[in-house]
């Protein structure tokens, strides 16, 4: 029995769950960090620079393929470029559900803190080491709060387009925007507070000579085309250690660590959101009804989220893994616009269903992309071999590109002989 094709209720819908999609953990936690490091207000041109010339066009295109088949990653390539690119989105959607399994993690991580904040267990003189590390090594607590993530994320998608993704970014959107600027606020009466907008507002221009700075701001562009990777190799409690020793010092700051974990439960929802959509999307597009495909997502998810609950030492090598991993999704939507025809794309499709002309800028972008992407790619590698010069060959090192590449072929080599099956499976429309 086919399944009636559901609609946005409205295009206020549709950009409110875009933006809740558009939000996540790295956002808030990683950027300042990245950019703090790397010049800050150098970094911020950098980056929207790189955004523009990267993620933006990215982003068009994975709408482009979504408007134009109506199905989720795997059908979407094999509808959009042919039967035998159908393992191109197998992958990409592997690389979704594999985000998102840790994800819910880290998404308990945050719920964990933000209980924390409203019992009152952050207070001034707290040992926010040993809290992060005792919390951290009892699987009890790290498993239950991975499935209350996984339970809310579920029950969600569950509720289906418009009465659970769309009602909940109405709510997440709205919230999300007033717990930053309370925070904001807060944050801009404390000392110094002045020298911080000028470090990341007034900008030293050299510092954009720096090849570093222009390096780390795609790759930071990069990754927020998808998941937005939450943590940073090797430093994932940082956060949680630094913050919650910081709050409490300041005037009401045990009130404000607890928002600021809400917000940041809030984001990590956000995008493990749309995480659950495309893994549901993608089992519906293959004959299974929405609220089976949801509670199979829901429970799947769990079950491979425990690892990384209970090591984080495996969550760790994971979100590098998949992380960098979106690096390659984006070159296949780049393949793919180049199977079809970048300028077709944007004069066929882009300009004739958008508000905005597209000019030819766009295609030099995507064409350009696969070049972007071997040089990030080429130099983050290099990077990664001086930062471990004895162990990066081994495949079951934590950090060593080894493990990474190892991990990255093994899956497209399972989707690449499943390709034909995949074709077959998914639904003609």
């Amino acid at each position: 029995m086919g399944e009636t094709r559901v609609q946005w209720s409205s295009r206020v819908g549709f950009i409110l769950a875009s933006l809740g999609m558009a939000f996540g953990t790295g956002n808030i936690w990683r950027f300042p960090r990245v950019a703090a490091a790397n010049g800050g207000g150098a970094f911020l041109i950098a980056f929207l620079i790189a955004n523009l010339l990267w993620a933006v066009p990215l982003l068009m295109m994975e709408m482009v393929m979504g408007k134009t088949t109506r199905l989720g990653t795997v059908g979407a390539f094999r509808n959009f470029c042919g039967k035998k690119y159908t393992w191109f989105g197998a992958w990409i959607g592997f690389c979704t559900v594999a985000i998102m399994v840790y994800y819910a993690v880290v998404m308990g991580w945050a719920l964990r803190y933000f209980v924390y904040g409203i019992t009152g267990a952050i207070k001034p003189g707290i040992d926010s080491e040993a809290m992060w590390n005792a919390f951290l090594s009892d699987p009890r607590q790290t498993i239950l709060f991975q499935f209350i993530s996984v339970v809310i994320a579920g029950f969600i998608i569950y509720k289906g387009v418009n009465e659970g993704l769309e009602l909940a970014n109405k709510t997440i959107v709205p919230t999300m925007m007033v717990l930053l600027i309370v925070i904001m606020g807060w944050a801009l009466t404390k000392p110094n507070a002045v020298l911080g907008l000028e470090y990341l507002y007034n900008p030293e221009l050299s510092k954009l000579l720096d090849a570093k700075v222009w390096l780390n701001a795609f790759t930071q562009a990069a990754w927020s085309v998808g998941a937005k990777q939450a943590l940073e190799s090797g430093n994932s409690g940082l956060t949680f250690i630094y913050l919650t020793k910081f709050f409490p010092n300041l005037p009401g700051g045990t009130f404000f660590a607890a928002l600021f974990f809400l917000a940041l439960s809030i984001a990590a929802l956000a995008s493990l959101l749309s995480m659950f959509e495309l893994a549901t999307l993608n089992l519906q597009n293959m004959r299974m009804e929405r609220k089976k495909a949801a509670i199979w997502v829901t429970v799947v998810g769990f079950i491979l989220g425990i690892p990384s609950a209970y090591s984080s030492w495996f969550l760790d090598n994971q979100d590098m893994v998949w992380g960098v991993g979106l690096l390659i999704a984006g070159v296949l939507f780049s393949l793919a616009a180049y199977k079809y025809g970048i300028d077709r794309v944007r004069t066929e499709i882009i300009n004739p269903n958008s508000y905005v002309y597209v000019g030819k800028w766009w295609n030099y972008t995507i064409a350009g992309f696969p070049i972007m992407f071997a040089f990030v790619f080429g130099w983050w590698m290099w990077q990664s071999i001086t930062w471990y010069p004895r162990t990066w060959w081994n495949p079951f090192e934590q950090f060593s590109p080894a493990t990474m590449v190892v991990q990255w072929v093994i899956v497209a080599l399972v989707c690449y002989f499943a390709n034909n099956w995949l074709a077959n499976k998914i639904k003609t429309s």
